[in-house]
């Protein structure tokens, strides 16, 4: 099947972004389209970097008609101002607000994901990195949100990851920032028992109090998690190699 713009899209700056962050720069793209070859797709049109970044900027536009532009200009700004308003008596009023939108967006249509939404652009917010090819104009608010799982339920997460526009890393460090109380917000809180709902999963992600009578590779198998000791492994071939594994939340 014809690839499309989206995907090309996609293929590209991940491309763009490979050569640029790991060790292997000084090696020739055809090179690099041997070794992933999920990328061939894209070797009719690139014979060199050049052809690459026009690939990708031609590509970019036919991106943006696929979206729901308005709610990826909306989100970038409910971003910038939960950002803003971080240290001020405001900010928990905008991160309640900027939930319930992500919820009613949820419960209308689908979990704003970044095929209908977008990836995180730095051109529309600074501090939103284009290159770590996110969601963290949503997910960092349903970090930061006090009991968002607890108070709408796990449905619309599990949901939202089996449609593919939440990332299961995504909802793992969601519903361990939760299950920690990890956030800001929860500071007056005095809520000591943990709700069943925050029983049911241990992915040991960070924050995650350490459990030595569960297994987080178990739960880690349910969502297509690689397991704990995979991981760390993979933390060890990026540093040694001055590789990228890890986009943003992802």
């Amino acid at each position: 099947a014809r690839p499309t713009d989206r995907s090309i899209f996609y293929l590209s700056l991940l491309l763009r972004i490979s050569l640029v962050l790991n060790a292997w720069f000084h090696t020739t793209l055809s090179t690099f389209f041997r070794f992933f070859p999920f990328l061939n797709v894209l070797s009719p049109r690139v014979k060199n970097l050049t052809d690459l970044v026009d690939l990708s900027n031609d590509s970019k536009e036919s991106y943006y008609k696929s979206l729901d532009f308005d709610l990826f200009v909306r989100f970038h700004r409910n971003y910038e101002l939960e950002q803003k308003k971080k240290r001020s008596t405001e900010y928990e009023q905008v991160v309640e607000n900027n939930l319930k939108f992500i919820i009613a967006q949820t419960e209308s249509s689908t979990f704003p994901g970044i095929t209908k939404i977008g990836m995180d652009d730095e051109q529309f917010k600074g501090q939103l990195k284009t290159c770590n090819l996110d969601n963290a104009k949503v997910i960092v608010t349903l970090l930061h949100a006090k009991d968002p799982i607890v108070r709408f339920g796990l449905s619309p997460f599990i949901k939202a990851i089996k449609a593919g526009q939440l990332h299961p890393r995504q909802f793992a460090h969601i519903y361990t920032f939760e299950r920690n109380r990890v956030s800001a917000l929860y500071k007056n809180s005095n809520q000591t028992e943990l709700n069943p709902v925050l029983d049911k999963y241990y992915f040991e992600f960070p924050f995650d109090r350490q459990n030595s009578t569960r297994n987080s590779d178990e739960t880690r198998a349910k969502f297509g998690i690689c397991s704990l000791e995979t991981d760390q492994k993979l933390e060890q071939l990026a540093q040694k190699y001055g590789m990228k594994f890890r986009f943003g939340y992802q």
